[in-house]
C-alpha cells in the first residue's frame, strides 16, 4: 500500500470557544505539550495534520505536525513520526525543513517544524502548468542538493514529489525547501536494532515518482531518490509526469524496453536537460548518476538556472499556463488552509493554495461546473476565525493523478462581509504580489 487510507472528515460542530474546533471538530486538540497553541490547520496528508501554532512563551510561530486521529493509536505510525524527527535532526541544510522540537503529548507524538510562508510546488504547477527552464533548474538543483545532504547522513527520502517541495516567500528571492520525511528510511536504523516499519513486500510512496525497484518492493536506495528527481525535473519542464497510472501501470511503463524520451515529446527542452532526465531515468547502471551530488554538478554545468527565484510574485511566466484562467485583477498571496465547499446540497473538503481580495484558488476532489454558485468556509489568515461566504467557479483544471486532490478550481468571492474583506486585503498587501495583475 502507498499510504494509510484518509479518514472521513470530522463532523463540524458549532462552537464559539475555538476557531480551530469550529472548523474541524472536537477530534483536534487546541494545545500540544502545554506550550504550543494550535491556531489553524495549514496542511493534511495521508498520515498527518500540520497546524500553524504559536509557542506559548516565546510567541514564535511554528508548524506542528500530528498524526490523524484514526492513526494515532497505531504503534508503527507513532514510531514513524518520531523517526521523521530523527531523520530531520541529522540533516543540516538550507534546503531541508528544520525540525525544532519533538515529543509525545499523552500518547500522541508530535513534531515542531519551522513555519514556512509560501506554497507547495504542486500548487504552483497546478496554476502555471509548467515552469520556465531557468526556474525549473533552480528548483530541482536545490532539491537535489537537499537529497545529497540527506544521503550523506544515511537518510533516503522515498517520497520526493511536488507536494513535498515548498517554495518559501523571500524578499529578494524565494527559497526552496524539501519537507515531509514521513516515509524516510534511515540506513543505520537496522544496524542499531530499530524495528522495521515497512514490512517485506509492502510498497510505499507515490507510484508516478517511484523507481522500478521501489515498485517491485525492493529495498530503497539512493537511486530511488535520484529517479524521483528526474521525474520532478521532467514535470517542472513539461507540466506532466512521464509515467502515469497505478502501481502496475507505472511498473509496466518504467520497465518497458524504451522509456519516453523528453527530446521527442518537447523539442524546446534544452538538450543538456533532456540528457539529465534520461540519465536519471535510465535502466542502464553505467548511464545513471552515481549520486545526487553528481546530478547537482550536471545541473550546474548547464548554466541554465536562474540566479533568483520569484515564483510567488509577478505574473506566471511558465511556457504553459491555464487558458481558462483570466489574468487576476487582484493582488494574490500564498495561503494554504483547509476549505469546505458546499455545492448543490453536497459538501466536499479542499485546500486553498492562494488568496486574494477577489477569491481563492483551491485543490478539490471533484470538478464543479463553470459559473456555478457555491458556499465556502475557511479560516482567515490573520485572526484564524472562520469565514463563510458565497463564491462562483470561474475556472477548473484537472490535476495530475498523483495528487490527492484531482482538480484545481478558481473561486471568485461575492457578498464578503466588510470585516472579512478588510482582513484578507491587509494580508495580501503584506504577503502578496508587488502589483496587481
Amino acid at each position: 500500500m502507498s499510504q494509510p487510507p484518509q479518514p472521513n472528515p470530522p463532523t463540524v460542530a458549532p462552537s464559539h470557544t475555538s476557531p480551530l474546533r469550529d472548523a474541524l471538530g472536537d477530534q483536534v486538540p487546541t494545545e500540544v505539550a502545554g506550550r504550543f497553541i494550535l491556531k489553524r490547520e495549514i496542511g493534511r496528508g495521508g498520515m498527518c495534520f500540520v497546524y500553524r501554532a504559536e509557542h506559548r512563551y516565546s510567541r514564535r510561530a511554528v508548524a506542528v505536525k500530528l498524526l490523524l486521529p484514526a492513526l494515532a493509536k497505531q504503534r508503527d505510525m507513532r514510531a514513524r513520526l518520531l523517526r521523521e524527527a530523527v531523520a530531520l535532526g541529522r540533516i543540516r541544510h538550507d534546503n531541508v525543513v528544520q525540525v525544532l522540537d519533538a515529543g509525545v503529548d499523552g500518547e500522541n507524538p508530535f513534531l515542531v517544524l519551522e513555519l514556512m510562508e509560501g506554497r507547495t510546488l504542486e500548487g504552483i504547477l497546478a496554476a502555471r502548468g509548467s515552469l520556465t527552464v531557468s526556474d525549473a533548474v533552480h528548483v530541482v538543483r536545490r532539491v537535489a542538493s537537499a537529497i545529497d545532504a540527506a544521503h550523506r547522513c544515511g537518510v533516503i527520502h522515498r517520497d520526493v514529489k511536488p507536494g513535498n517541495v515548498f517554495i518559501v516567500q523571500g524578499v529578494q528571492t524565494d527559497g526552496v525547501k524539501l519537507g515531509d520525511f514521513g516515509l524516510a528510511y534511515t540506513q543505520s536504523d537496522e544496524t542499531n536494532g530499530a524495528p522495521k516499519l515497512t514490512g517485506h513486500g509492502v510498497i510505499i510512496g507515490t507510484p508516478e515518482y517511484m523507481s522500478p525497484d521501489q515498485l517491485m518492493s525492493m529495498p530503497a536506495s539512493p537511486r530511488s531518490d535520484i529517479w524521483a528527481l528526474g521525474i520532478l525535473l521532467y514535470e517542472c519542464l513539461t507540466g506532466r509526469v512521464p509515467f502515469a497510472g497505478n502501481y502496475y501501470d507505472v511498473l509496466v511503463q518504467t520497465t518497458a524496453a524504451r522509456a519516453p524520451i523528453v527530446f521527442g515529446l518537447d523539442s524546446d527542452v534544452p538538450e543538456p536537460l533532456a540528457d539529465i532526465i534520461n540519465r536519471a531515468l535510465s535502466p542502464v547502471a553505467e548511464k545513471q548518476f552515481r549520486s545526487a551530488a553528481e546530478m547537482v554538478k550536471a545541473l550546474d554545468a548547464t548554466d541554465l538556472g536562474s540566479a533568483n527565484l520569484r515564483l510567488l510574485s509577478g505574473s506566471p511566466d511558465g511556457r504553459r499556463t491555464l487558458a481558462e484562467a483570466p489574468k487576476r485583477a487582484h493582488i494574490r498571496a500564498p495561503f494554504v488552509a483547509p476549505v469546505r465547499v458546499d455545492a448543490a446540497g453536497e459538501s466536499m473538503d479542499g485546500q486553498s493554495q492562494d488568496l486574494s481580495a477577489g477569491g481563492l484558488m483551491i485543490f478539490a476532489s471533484r470538478e464543479l461546473p463553470l459559473g456555478s454558485a457555491v458556499d465556502i468556509r475557511f479560516c482567515l489568515p490573520a485572526s484564524g476565525r472562520v469565514a463563510t461566504c458565497a463564491a462562483t467557479v470561474r475556472w477548473v483544471k484537472k490535476s495530475e493523478p498523483t495528487s490527492r486532490y484531482r482538480y484545481a478550481l478558481g473561486l471568485e468571492f461575492f457578498g464578503l462581509e466588510p470585516d472579512v474583506s478588510a482582513e484578507i486585503l491587509q494580508y495580501v498587501q503584506v504577503m502578496g504580489d508587488e502589483a496587481p495583475r
